[in-house]
């Protein structure tokens, strides 16, 4: 009995140094992962304040661009519009003529459009006529481009052809304009 007394004395003091041992070791662990996760959150901290100071450089740039060039619409411009009505039986129908200039410093080779037709007296939009089409328009040159539209019985439309053309408002809308060198801009109206 003493013997299995010493041997378990014995055994706890090797076991208890072991364990104290093995826990100061994975104390230290402890401290020196603590050490390396508090330098790797430093170095997050500089690098999202390197991220943020790039992102805004960039955003002023970017602002920059578009105060110097920013694509205005409004480059693209109706100097002329005719419209005709025709009556031809059973189909009734408008022929449009617009002569368009591009104010742009680029060819454009498509423009998307609404073209507006508006009673000034009440603000009734008439008719309103779309133009899809591949152009070849220098810069500072104009294009005339004919389309027609088809009038239903009944329609607003068939009113244009009854008020004077100083009572009507046209509205000229681009959608989209491309150009020769691939670039292309979207209108907001």
């Amino acid at each position: 009995m003493k013997k299995i007394i010493l041997a378990i004395f014995i055994f706890t003091n090797i076991f208890a140094s072991s364990l104290e041992q093995r826990v100061e070791l994975l104390e230290q662990r402890v401290k020196l992962l603590e050490t390396k996760l508090d330098n790797l959150l430093k170095s997050q901290q500089k690098i999202n304040q390197k991220i943020t100071k790039v992102s805004s450089s960039q955003t002023d740039i970017m602002q920059k661009v578009n105060n110097n060039f920013t694509p205005n619409c409004k480059n693209l411009v109706l100097v002329y519009n005719y419209y005709k009505y025709r009556n031809a039986g059973f189909i009734s129908n408008y022929i449009f003529a617009y002569k368009i200039k591009n104010n742009f410093k680029k060819e454009i080779k498509y423009i998307s459009t609404t073209i507006k037709y508006i009673a000034k007296d009440d603000n009734s939009e008439l008719l309103e006529n779309f133009i899809r089409k591949d152009i070849n328009l220098k810069p500072n040159k104009t294009i005339v481009i004919m389309n027609s539209y088809i009038v239903n019985k009944g329609s607003l439309a068939e009113n244009l052809k009854n008020i004077p053309k100083k009572k009507i408002k046209v509205e000229f809308i681009p959608l989209k304009i491309e150009f020769t060198d691939g670039s292309f801009i979207r209108c907001n109206n």
